[in-house]
């Protein structure tokens, strides 16, 4: 399973940024309804995407500095969905997540930059 904390960052601030810019450098809740973090490894080559169903999100951001944005994640790694009750265990075991050693992953971003009108990297 190959993950990235750009790759699952970027889903997040996507999901989250969309829904409330401010003025200035306030953290942002996260609306888990509207919100998600994905995974997405292959199955006999087959590109499969699953989402975490438990994870907790920060962000502070300033729509007139956005360089100056953090964001961190931290997700509950057997929260993992992949559409099977015995999939889902099977992530969680050593060869996957080995959640009950590693519990959380936690992603910090090292910077947002801005991209366009709407849009950060």
């Amino acid at each position: 399973m190959r993950l990235t904390s750009g790759t699952l960052l970027a889903t997040l601030l996507a999901s989250l940024l969309g829904t409330a810019l401010t003025a200035t450098a306030v953290p942002l809740k996260t609306d888990t309804a509207k919100s998600s973090v994905s995974a997405v490894f292959k199955q006999m080559n087959v590109p499969v995407e699953s989402k975490f169903k438990k994870f907790a999100a920060q962000i502070d951001y300033d729509a007139a500095k956005p360089e100056l944005a953090k964001a961190s994640v931290d997700i509950d790694t057997a929260s993992l969905d992949v559409g099977d009750p015995d999939m889902n265990k099977e992530v969680a075991k050593k060869d996957w997540f080995n959640s009950a050693q590693y519990p959380k992953a936690t992603f910090v971003s090292s910077s947002i930059k801005a991209a366009g009108a709407g849009k950060l990297i």
